[in-house]
């Protein structure tokens, strides 16, 4: 038998450390991405993704085995705790700061990602 592959969490884990490499890399050692979109877009969309890749693979791998307002509140809660660490956490390091409108955008992406996975699960 073969065994699944959660895939979804495989995916989730991924973008967690690439936005953990993005928010806690020095200033100067970020690379250039070619083109200049603004800040606070770029924290909302990180978190966006980050909110539904987690809801996702929580609903699809059955790792939370409660119903779906536990799981919305528990993945917020997580997920809202990573924006709030990562900010505190850029504070000590060199050419990053603490910023609290990029923590508003992050919380804001949040919202939006939980928004969005309601809406389509509702089809």
């Amino acid at each position: 038998m073969v065994s699944k592959i959660p895939y979804l969490s495989i995916v989730t884990v991924g973008w967690f450390v690439a936005l953990l490499f993005g928010t806690l890399t020095p200033g100067d050692d970020l690379p250039d991405i070619g083109f200049n979109l603004n800040d606070k877009i770029i924290h909302l969309i990180i978190f966006l993704v980050l909110t539904t890749l987690f809801l996702a693979a929580a609903k699809r791998e059955n790792f939370l085995k409660i119903n779906s307002g536990k799981i919305i509140v528990t993945v917020f809660l997580i997920v809202s705790i990573i924006a709030v660490l990562t900010e505190v956490l850029q504070h000590f390091i060199p050419g990053r700061k603490m910023d609290v409108s990029d923590l508003i955008a992050n919380e804001t992406g949040v919202v939006t990602g939980i928004i969005a996975v309601r809406l389509l699960y509702k089809r």
